[in-house]
């Protein structure tokens, strides 16, 4: 059995939200506020009534409240279905069983009705009768574990009023009907401590000064109260052995232990302690809540803990579900686990490749089938790395081919008066393979769809010959410019590149998304760009600044070149000045990472100008 579906109504931030889950793993991720940990207590809500001590109130404060009106909505509703029920399962809750003609599943829907200077009022109906109230002694049924975000494990595993291990322990011994046998241990122990000279003399020293006070007063005895399991097992405590212990069970107190490992420890006594359980009675649900397992773990640490959990929720009546900050936990995610949570939307990010050859997607002038989606959604999964996970935690994303972008761009925006990080856009380098990517965010259904602004920057690619060696720079200063002429006809001439076409097809008409293409490429527009009309603007310009400041042998031709320029520049002057600066520049990776540093030092330099290429510009202001 499993929770397959919730329905949201009216409960803290969201006013309405339906949520579909997975039978075993569900990593739930989001920004800040995008009420992930009301999702968990949502689910805790309906668990809490399984156990004898609730952990989760409501109050009127949770009710949910409209932004504009100020207005509190009056009931909280939250439903919940299983499936995957056995024919156990479903004797022991008839009276939640609706009957479908594909699967029969379990319903229970909890109210709260707000009440003015009186604490909310509950009800719930199960089976989808509002007039069907199944015995309220079922819930036990629905268990869990929660490990909240603020956690503080070490004192969990140390108190003796939450000792987990005191409870594995505890049933353990009920199961090997072995508590007599303890009891045993214990009186043995006691008879040698109450027989010790310390505790005999005071008891006699008591006894003297009770008869000296008044001598009908019996005297006192003494004995170590033994007569419940619990507070011999309470008193059992983890503990760090050292290395080469001089004693037996000696060691370091878990406060003297990590926060990271205190949570590996109690995480993996929770387990014990549900894996013991889940065998030992059938019928009953396990959820474990989990909020920001990163918590106090560096990112091995994170992975470990990943594979071990997925290696433990193996069981039909166990589900695990986490929230999560982390990029690294994201990456390592299967698509088909991972959901993604805004104000009102809860979605899966892997069914947001299914079911869409209705859409009628196109790629290199074929209409994909189901098949196309599920390889771009494996490519998805292995090019999801650390850094380029954390654009599902963003509000906005550029698309990027190269490295040259990557690392020019954020430095553009600082040019622009922004930070990338200050505006929640995350730029992403995806080489040439966008429609992955894109994938997350085109659909037609709002339901497969992220809903995130997405800017695509590339390069239109339009005459890819330019790249052969008979226009290298060198050439291209030969026999008065003849080939410097050719090269500019030849790009003005020439199509732009047919995947252009194709991205803006793949748009799927979602006005969320844009692409933004540079004239040739990112490298020729940037100074195609700062071309000025005047021909003595040239030398303050700081592309020109860059090719002085890093000795550039090819400078001194561009110079000549410019020195037979007018004064006023033409656009076929201008064009060839720009080809040229464009052709000395170095490789892809040293200009962006050169040139990005050495924009950074001057960008507050009055005496020199630079212009970002409009496009890069329309780019940074649809995410605006």
């Amino acid at each position: 059995m499993y929770l397959s579906n919730m329905t949201i109504e009216n409960f803290r931030g969201i006013s309405s939200m339906n949520l579909s889950f997975k039978k075993d793993i569900n990593i739930i991720i989001g920004e800040n506020g995008a009420h992930k940990s009301t999702i968990i207590d949502a689910i805790r809500l309906l668990y809490n009534f399984g156990v004898p001590y609730k952990q989760i109130y409501i109050k009127n404060e949770d009710f949910f409240t409209n932004s504009e009106t100020g207005e509190s909505e009056d009931i909280i509703s939250i439903t919940y279905e299983f499936r995957g029920l056995t024919e156990i399962q479903k004797g022991t809750l008839y009276e939640y069983i609706i009957f479908d003609s594909s699967e029969d599943y379990a319903s229970i829907t909890i109210n709260y009705e707000r009440r003015q200077d009186k604490h909310p009022k509950f009800n719930y109906f199960t089976g989808g009768n509002p007039g069907q109230r199944a015995n309220s002694g079922t819930f036990e049924i629905f268990q869990h574990y929660f490990l909240g975000a603020l956690r503080d494990s070490t004192s969990d595993l140390l108190s003796p009023q939450k000792n987990l291990l005191a409870k594995v322990i505890k049933r353990s011994i009920d199961t090997n009907n072995s508590e007599q046998e303890f009891k045993d241990i214990m009186t043995n122990a006691n008879s040698e401590l109450l027989g010790r000279d310390e505790v005999s003399s005071t008891k006699e020293n008591i006894n003297s000064n009770l008869n000296d006070m008044y001598s009908s007063i019996p005297n006192i005895g003494l004995h170590i109260e033994q007569s419940k399991i619990e507070p011999i097992v309470n008193a059992i405590k983890p503990f760090l052995p050292f290395s080469n212990p001089i004693e037996n069970n000696t060691g370091l107190s878990l406060f003297q232990n990590s926060l990271g490992y205190n949570n590996l420890i109690y995480i993996a006594t929770v387990l014990s302690d549900m894996n013991d359980r889940v065998n030992k009675d059938e019928t009953i649900h396990h959820a474990l809540l989990i909020e920001e397992p990163e918590a106090h773990l560096h990112p091995q640490l994170q992975l470990n803990l990943y594979n071990f959990l997925k290696d433990q929720i193996c069981n039909d009546n166990c589900q695990l579900f986490i929230t999560s900050h982390s990029p690294t936990l994201t990456s390592k995610t299967e698509l088909e686990k991972l959901f993604t949570v805004d104000t009102n939307s809860f979605k899966c990010v892997g069914e947001m490749f299914e079911d869409r050859v209705n859409e009628n997607l196109t790629q290199n002038n074929r209409t994909m089938n189901d098949n196309d989606f599920l390889s771009k959604r494996k490519m998805l999964e292995r090019y999801l790395d650390v850094t380029k996970s954390q654009m599902l935690y963003a509000k906005s994303l550029i698309l990027v081919e190269g490295i040259s972008e990557e690392l020019l761009l954020s430095t553009f925006a600082e040019f622009e008066g922004f930070k990338f990080e200050e505006k929640d856009i995350e730029l992403v380098q995806t080489g040439t393979s966008f429609y992955p990517f894109l994938l997350l965010f085109n659909s037609t259904d709002e339901n497969k769809r992220i809903a995130k602004k997405v800017s695509v920057v590339t390069d239109d690619d339009r005459f890819t010959d330019s790249k052969k060696a008979e226009y290298s720079f060198d050439y291209l200063v030969l026999d008065d410019y003849n080939k410097l002429n050719e090269l500019r006809e030849n790009i003005s001439n020439s199509a732009i590149s047919s995947r252009i076409n194709n991205l803006n097809s793949f748009k799927n008409g979602q006005e969320n998304i844009e692409t933004f293409t540079a004239y040739k490429t990112f490298e020729y527009e940037i100074t195609k760009s700062n071309v000025p009309d005047r021909k003595e603007d040239i030398f303050s310009n700081l592309i020109f600044l860059y090719l002085v400041e890093t000795q550039n042998s090819k400078l001194t031709q561009i110079q000549s070149y410019i020195e037979q320029c007018p004064s006023t520049l033409t656009d076929i002057y201008k064009t060839n000045i720009a080809m040229l600066m464009w052709k000395a520049l170095p490789s892809k990776a040293e200009f962006a990472q050169d040139f990005a540093y050495f924009l950074l030092q001057y960008k507050d330099d009055e005496r020199y100008n630079f212009n970002i290429p409009n496009y890069i510009r329309d780019s940074f202001n649809h995410l605006r």
